[in-house]
């Protein structure tokens, strides 16, 4: 009979706080009471806690059998369980404290089962014979030096302790007065830092109070601005009304020319006013007659008009303001429109009025949208000033 077979002995060490030794090992396979092979092992050390593995690769010369053995192999066969029998020894050493070694004999006994139809195996539990005094002693040697271990650690800090202890006062009290000056020096620095938060608060009251006056200021040149616009539109309004007056005028005092035969016969004749006869002004490019340059009226300008808003506090008074600046009166029945040579010059159009008038707002308009800018960056500084 032949046998080949794969087997891992493996060597535990369960104790957590020494090392053990293994040596001299030496097992031999039984199979039905015969001896098929015999494994030998060096030594080797395990850490505590640990396990270390010896692979074997068992394979054995041809075996003669008796009958019964035969028959014992055979019926292991159709059972499809053939079990093997493991025996030895292994010398084990173990170091405890300042004692060289320990050393005892452990015997092993294990029983394989291996299965030839599917190729595993299966092994009991294996037992162990040991010097049960030898390791009750190595037991209590342990306890022993751990405990004049720990009496002698113990003795040692309390003596330390003691003869530490006036030190220890000494510095507990230095550390005390230390404590005691940092904890003057973070009143103090409190105390500082809530004359600084007050500061900042009357600070932050002081540009609270500004940003609300330049808030009302704005709002008030807002306000301004609309007048200004609203004015600017008044005027435009007066102004075609007058330019519509004057057209209806000169067309009716030409009508009037053409059966007057003096003005028929001398159409371009004009007095010394610049006036055409009887008393009919001189139309422009617009069809607005020119006015006498030497008219004694109040002489208000447009951009005085557009200044004083008390005088255009009620829309219904700025149209007979207009009409009494525009107007000085009636000539034989006829509406004659004289205006100041300040407000409109020979040499002024109505256009270059309109866009002078509408340059002011514009200027107007700009400023205020810069100071708007100006009092949102106040604002927003403020904001990040009262969160610091």
């Amino acid at each position: 009979m032949d046998v080949q077979i794969s087997m891992v002995i493996r060597a535990e060490n369960d104790n957590e706080k020494v090392h053990a030794h293994f040596s001299e090992g030496s097992f031999i396979l039984y199979l039905g009471g015969l001896e098929i092979a015999e494994l030998r092992m060096g030594s080797f050390d395990v850490p505590k806690n640990s396990s270390y593995d010896l692979p074997y690769a068992i394979r054995s010369d041809s075996i003669p059998l008796d009958s019964d053995a035969m028959n014992d192999v055979d019926i292991s066969i159709k059972r499809d369980k053939i079990s093997f029998l493991l025996k030895g020894a292994v010398r084990t050493r173990w170091r405890v404290g300042v004692l060289r070694s320990v050393k005892f004999w452990s015997q092993l006994s294990c029983e394989l089962v291996f299965f030839p139809s599917n190729g595993t195996s299966r092994h009991s539990n294996c037992s162990s014979s040991v010097c049960f005094f030898a390791r009750a002693c190595l037991h209590f040697l342990n306890s022993l030096l751990y405990f004049l271990f720990d009496a002698w650690w113990n003795t040692m800090i309390w003596t330390v302790a003691f003869f530490s202890l006036p030190y220890r006062i000494l510095t507990a009290i230095r550390r005390e007065h230390m404590l005691e000056m940092h904890l003057h020096e973070m009143q103090i620095e409190i105390e500082y830092l809530a004359w600084d938060k007050k500061e900042l608060q009357e600070r932050l009251r002081a540009a609270t109070k500004n940003c609300k006056i330049i808030e009302s200021m704005l709002t008030e040149l807002e306000d301004d601005h609309d007048q200004a616009i609203d004015k600017i539109e008044l005027l435009e309004k007066e102004l075609q009304d007058v330019k519509d007056e004057n057209r209806r005028l000169y067309e009716t005092q030409s009508k009037k020319d053409l059966y007057d035969p003096k003005a028929r016969d001398h159409p371009n004749e004009q007095d010394a006013h610049g006036e055409m006869p009887h008393g009919s002004p001189r139309a422009t490019e617009y069809d607005v007659p020119l006015v006498k340059s030497g008219h004694s009226g109040s002489g208000v300008k447009i951009q005085d008009l557009l200044m004083h808003g008390d005088r255009w506090k009620d829309g219904n008074k700025g149209t007979p303001q207009i009409h009494r600046l525009l107007s000085t009166g009636t000539k034989g029945n006829r509406p004659v429109y004289s205006v100041p040579g300040e407000i409109f010059p020979k040499t002024v159009s109505v256009d270059e009025i309109l866009d002078q008038c509408k340059r002011v707002a514009l200027s107007r308009s700009l400023f205020s949208a810069i100071l708007s800018l100006i009092v949102g960056m106040i604002i927003w500084g403020l904001k990040i000033l009262a969160r610091l």
